[in-house]
């Protein structure tokens, strides 16, 4: 994991996660106005330095020894080593809130109930996405559909809500899918679940497969094979290549260029 996990990987998605990462906290920030938060799968720091920006004083990060502390985004104190798979029983503390964003998928389907006992010891309020079956990236050993996690929270106490995901789709600088993934779980015993309002609450295991969604930008790249094929093997690409090719070859971002013009069109 540790060669895949590399500084090069993180700048390839450096620009599109900090954008996403502002539509999306921004939201959660005004929505509980939280004075802790931790990121479990943090990578660089990214999310958490959104957090940062928005004021909110207390930041924890987990993550990986790959994570080296030149790249980090905050104060290295911040940042905790841990195996993933193997996460411990509670980071030590309570936060307010907890994120994970497209970090499950990259687990062994084995570990699965093991991650979410320990995203669950971190807050009673879970904002959480995962790639879905056929997404794609770099390493996805489990991608499963919003309801196959949504059933494990529920298991634990915690009730899904498609909140972010209404306020996020459509987004022109928001990553579809964070759009198509997100969803925000709260305990049901905990303050938030009788008052984040709209929240519409799923509550019942029969009706987690609603949250199951795929975006039309995903459809997009998964069927049109006419103007995007180019998109989808520059996406193929190890990320070193990539960079050396957003470098060089300038007009290989064309097709992605296209790609946010049918978003802001269409979806």
């Amino acid at each position: 994991m540790n060669i895949l996990y590399d500084p090069e990987f993180y700048s390839a998605y450096a620009d599109e996660s900090k954008a996403s990462a502002r539509c999306i906290v921004s939201k959660l920030v005004a929505l509980l106005q939280p004075a802790s938060a931790v990121d479990i799968g943090c990578g660089v720091g990214t999310w958490l330095s959104v957090f940062d920006e928005l004021g909110v004083p207390t930041l924890r990060g987990f993550d990986g020894s790959y994570v080296q502390e030149k790249e980090f985004k905050l104060a290295w104190h911040r940042f905790t080593p841990v195996d993933l798979e193997n996460p411990p029983q509670s980071p030590g503390s309570r936060f307010d809130m907890a994120i994970s964003m497209e970090v499950a998928e990259h687990l062994t389907a084995d570990k699965a109930e093991r991650f979410v006992d320990f995203l669950c010891s971190c807050s009673d309020v879970v904002a959480f996405s995962a790639a879905i079956p056929f997404q794609g990236g770099t390493d996805h050993r489990n991608e499963q559909w919003q309801s196959y996690w949504a059933e494990k929270f529920l298991a634990r106490g915690y009730l899904a809500s498609d909140l972010l995901r209404r306020h996020a789709w459509g987004a022109p600088d928001c990553a579809y899918y964070y759009q198509q993934n997100v969803v925000l779980y709260v305990h049901k015993d905990s303050r938030w679940a009788a008052s984040i309002p709209d929240a519409q609450w799923i509550s019942r295991q029969a009706d987690c497969v609603k949250l199951n969604v795929v975006h039309p930008a995903k459809w997009l790249l998964a069927h049109d094979d006419k103007g995007l094929g180019l998109r989808r093997i520059f996406h193929a690409l190890p990320n070193a290549l990539k960079m050396a090719a957003r470098k060089h070859a300038p007009w290989l971002r064309l097709p992605q260029v296209i790609f946010r013009l049918v978003l802001r069109r269409f979806c």
